[in-house]
């Protein structure tokens, strides 16, 4: 049986804090913070470390997992959003998954519970957490039977999973449903997403020879395809639609813009997408979300939304149109130097320490962002993480990158700002943010 202790100290000018046995849930925290107006938010994405059997004994050796987030990440106060895997587990029974190596050894970083002490923690689960390329009814590395049942790893991943974490349970029934919310003050809503053992259709195979290229043809046309699932895309739509607050943040776990190697507008077929994990994989769901952001004749469009990605293990930021090849936005496309026709924005955190590709020196994100005209930044190599700021007037996203993961260090770089401006629903170039004058202290040791 798990135990959890939430103390919340408010002194003077300190900021709360929380004190953990295993986990503390964060929107206490956040509902206390957000009677202190800020015009400041900054938002640790998706610091996650991938950690397997065989990776278990390189913490005990003293790799620096999470001390890039915790020396470097502060900017002043906000909380850390975890929006991809915390870990990478391939046991299949409670038993094996609660008491794992791997997680103990995690858990034991001691950068991590430095975070945890100092930091609420707002935390998604991504595929990893049961088996990679997860979906609601099982995964490509998941055989049912001589590994047991979907319904019984799934089951065994959640409980360790809400033993560990430091997040509350959504529904004591249902432990699979992980939406939630939280309000901070009048500035931002943010609305978490379950998107993996709900609802979600199985991906499908490639339909350009033997790849995982596509494109958006046949069973990919598919309305019936789910990504979030009738209840969680209602919820969805009608806390974007209720919302007051200046700015909607969205956090989820695979990337919502189109990522395509061969470019082509929808009235030409599409082009060839890369990833039908992702929601390229899914467009009628992905469309019925852009039916809430463009509104129709008896509800209003939903402006100022940002969505904060994790799962890539790279950098990305872009504006979000239907049509981003189609450069006339009066027929529903997008203009790449105006931005307009995007109806949204996202940010994509890179990971800590995993791996995406060899760096090829610019050269894949070059042609990328040819193909793909509303990706304003792209970076496949570097780890770190990303500082999210909030005002009234824009939000900022800002990628920070550490100088290795190999060794302690609290060395770093800064590698790009984009901002979206408020009412402007598209992406522009911006400066480093100043870190909030005076800051709450850290708590105490």
């Amino acid at each position: 049986m798990a135990a959890r202790l939430l103390v919340v100290l408010v002194l003077g000018d300190h900021r709360p804090h929380q004190r953990n046995l295993v986990g503390v849930p964060a929107d206490e925290l956040l509902t206390l913070q957000a009677q202190r107006p800020s015009a400041r938010l900054p938002i640790v994405l998706r610091p996650n470390l991938i950690v397997g059997p065989g990776q278990a004994e390189q913490i005990l050796q003293g790799t620096p997992t999470w001390h890039p987030f915790f020396q470097n990440a502060y900017r002043g106060g906000g909380f850390a959003l975890g929006a991809g895997y915390m870990w990478h587990l391939s046991a299949f029974n409670s038993l094996d998954v609660r008491g794992s190596y791997s997680i103990a050894q995690y858990k034991r970083d001691a950068d991590l519970q430095e975070m945890h002490r100092q930091h609420p923690m707002i935390a998604i689960w991504d595929d990893h957490e049961f088996a990679s390329n997860a979906n609601a009814i099982g995964s490509q590395n998941h055989t049912e039977g001589s590994e047991g049942t979907w319904t019984a790893r799934v089951a065994a991943a959640l409980q360790a999973y809400y033993e560990w974490m430091p997040v509350r349970v959504v529904d004591a029934t249902d432990l699979r449903k992980n939406n939630r919310s939280f309000a901070c003050g009048d500035l931002v809503d943010l609305l978490m997403l379950e998107e993996r053992v709900v609802a979600r259709s199985p991906q499908l195979p490639g339909n350009i020879g033997n790849t995982d290229l596509f494109t958006q043809t046949g069973a990919f046309t598919d309305p019936a395809r789910e990504m979030l699932g009738d209840d969680e895309q209602s919820w969805l739509a009608t806390q974007l639609r209720a919302s007051t607050a200046r700015w909607k943040f969205i956090g989820q776990g695979v990337m919502f813009a189109p990522l395509k190697l061969q470019p082509a507008s929808n009235a030409d077929g599409g082009g060839r997408f890369v990833n039908p994990d992702q929601w390229d994989g899914y467009q009628p769901a992905r469309d019925r979300v852009y039916d809430v952001l463009k509104g129709d004749l008896s509800t209003p469009a939903v402006d100022n939304v940002v969505l904060l990605t994790g799962d890539a293990h790279s950098s990305w930021a872009a504006d979000l149109s239907q049509d981003p090849n189609n450069a006339d936005p009066s027929t529903g496309g997008y203009d790449p130097d105006t931005g307009a026709g995007s109806r949204a924005v996202e940010f994509v955190a890179t990971s800590i320490t995993s791996q995406m590709i060899i760096d090829t020196g610019g050269l894949a994100e070059s042609l990328l962002k040819q193909i793909n005209p509303h990706f304003k930044y792209i970076d496949l190599t570097r780890h770190g993480y990303l500082l999210v700021d909030a005002d009234a007037t824009r939000v900022v996203g800002e990628w920070w990158y550490v100088d290795t993961v190999t060794a302690t260090s609290s060395g770093e770089s800064f590698g790009a700002a984009f901002q979206v401006e408020d009412g402007a629903r598209h992406l522009t170039a911006a400066g480093q943010t100043s870190p909030r004058a005076g800051p709450p202290a850290l708590a105490p040791a």
